[in-house]
């Protein structure tokens, strides 16, 4: 089930709205109606599709801020609890993810100053909150976006407060350093956050919380990793001892090398040594119970794999190859023929021989090995 759906296309940048974001679109109306009837559920409606456009703005200022130095952006995603930019690539040097992270916050600080000059002062809040059915959709989104924009400040990575911080941080240590110093700052935050939020009986702010402590986590991971593969190249991680078929070539011999148990993905080639498919055990199963026991190569491929150049930096690689969603990807010479195989295996392997010969920290090796488990 697809579970998110594009909406417009600007400046290069899909916008999409997870499934989950109508749901909530439903839970508001349902309120608004139960509380003030029809026209107030429109209104609450009117006011949250708002406040989310004020969410997409901000995303797309990181969206301005990244072009400036040459990062696109595929997609912005709007969720529940926000919005995620999808960029390429996170800025490495400090002052670049400095302004980048600084850009949404700063939009959303706009707004709210645009707000105060056109009321010529500052909104009151009614003791009943900002998002109530009696209240100005304008004065609400004064208060929304300066809320917005104190709470991205918090130091909690990966929000853009958190990225800021490591930003600084990055200035006087290491990315690697940096990075777990902004981490662990953001868990000790978003653990204090969650055991708040859980005894008032904020739910959202307890799953942005537990959102926070997991994806810093899983970036810091994803920097681990990079350190690991960083002065490497595509032709260094790749397989140089890897086995191959052609199209002609009968499944069950791809069966027999599948179970002595060094290689699950296979590439494809031609005559030429051209790689034109690859091969996986799912599809050979499946070819079979369709085919029967005869069935060939050729019967089973169904997608071309990734063909990357042998000079291509190893993080690059490895994330072509996230970004194909295949098994496999080839290692390919000047004249497009095939030297090396990779999968995400071969990967964390390779992370791991490097965690090994001293390369790195040992807390590398730890997220190497987790990710081959």
């Amino acid at each position: 089930m697809k579970w998110s759906f594009t909406i417009a296309k600007l400046f290069g940048t899909r916008v999409q709205i997870h499934l989950t974001f109508l749901l909530l679109l439903v839970f508001v109306a349902a309120q608004y109606y139960f509380a003030s009837g029809a026209e107030a559920a429109v209104r609450g409606v009117f006011l949250i599709i708002s406040v989310f456009f004020c969410v997409l703005l901000h995303e797309f200022g990181h969206v301005a801020a990244a072009l400036k130095y040459g990062i696109t952006t595929p997609k912005i995603t709007l969720y529940p609890i926000g919005g995620i930019a999808s960029l390429t690539r996170i800025p490495k040097k400090p002052l670049q993810e400095l302004v980048v992270a600084a850009a949404g916050p700063a939009v959303n600080l706009t707004i709210a100053l645009i707000i105060v000059l056109i009321r010529g002062n500052v909104p009151t809040i009614p003791a009943e909150g900002v998002l109530t059915a009696g209240f100005s959709i304008v004065d609400a989104l004064f208060w929304v976006n300066a809320s917005l924009f104190f709470f991205n400040l918090i130091p909690a990575f990966p929000m853009d407060g958190g990225r800021m911080f490591r930003a600084l941080l990055g200035l006087f240590l290491s990315r690697g350093t940096a990075t777990h110093l902004a981490v662990t700052v953001g868990q000790v935050i978003a653990i204090a956050g969650a055991i708040w939020a859980m005894s008032n009986g904020q739910i959202l702010l307890t799953f942005i919380a537990a959102f926070i402590f997991l994806a810093g986590k899983g970036e810091e991971t994803m920097v681990d990793q990079e350190l690991l593969l960083e002065g490497h190249t595509a032709g260094e991680a790749g397989m140089s001892d890897f086995k191959t078929f052609h199209l002609d070539d009968k499944l069950n011999k791809v069966i027999d090398k599948i179970l002595e148990g060094d290689q699950d993905v296979f590439p494809v080639i031609n005559d030429l040594k051209d790689c034109i498919a690859a091969i996986s055990f799912n599809e050979v199963i499946a070819a079979i119970q369709h085919y029967g026991p005869d069935a060939h190569v050729r019967d089973a491929v169904n997608s071309v794999p990734e063909q990357i150049p042998e000079s291509t930096p190893a993080f690059d690689a490895w994330q072509k190859l996230a970004r194909s969603r295949m098994a496999g990807a080839a290692v390919v010479d000047e004249a497009g023929h095939l030297k090396k195989w990779l999968t995400n295996r071969q990967f964390s392997e390779f992370m791991v021989v490097q965690a090994l010969a001293g390369h790195k920290p040992e807390r590398s090796l730890r997220a190497a090995a987790t990710e081959e488990i």
